[in-house]
């Protein structure tokens, strides 16, 4: 898939791989899927959204020669509007979350030459249209951009807590 220009950086569709940052400052990403949830978690354990949660599912790869983290603060949703964080207390609590059999990856960290599967989770406002927005670990390379679409489009985690 050829990238199209997207707000000021290359998008990339889900499914697609692609690599933030050049040399020891390389992350590899593929946006996997997206969910959207009023609530996460367990009966006994969850968080309400404000918004909607925005639940994104990734491989992130590590083609360095060092372990790596997850880089919380250069994964982002955003718009003309806002800029959100990872929402922390949200994210952990995806691994309890019997609608969805994924664990949590925003404190992960993944060894050189290894990937990993996980999601985090953002907390948005219900009526928007978001971009994930990845910027570059160090001082070099482009933000990328992968679309979300509205909100409102995005489909649901089914079922109700167990």
């Amino acid at each position: 898939a050829t990238p199209t220009p997207g707000p000021d950086g290359p998008t990339h569709d889900l499914d697609e791989s692609f690599t933030v940052g050049s040399g020891n400052e390389a992350i590899g990403y593929r946006i996997i899927d997206f969910y959207a949830a009023d609530e996460i978690g367990s009966s006994a354990n969850n968080d309400a959204a404000d918004g909607t949660f925005l639940i994104v599912i990734l491989e992130l790869s590590n083609p360095r020669d060092n372990a790596v983290s997850f880089p919380n603060n250069n994964f982002l949703a955003w718009n003309e509007a806002q800029i959100r964080y990872i929402d922390d207390d949200a994210t952990p609590k995806i691994g309890d979350d019997d609608r969805i059999d994924v664990q949590p990856i925003g404190t992960a960290t993944v060894l050189s030459g290894s990937s990993k599967t996980g999601a985090v989770v953002f907390d948005l406002d219900t009526d928007q249209t978001y971009w994930l927005r990845i910027n570059p670990t160090g001082d070099s390379g482009e933000t990328h951009y992968v679309r979300v679409g509205p909100m409102s489009e995005i489909q649901r985690l089914q079922g109700s807590f167990t």
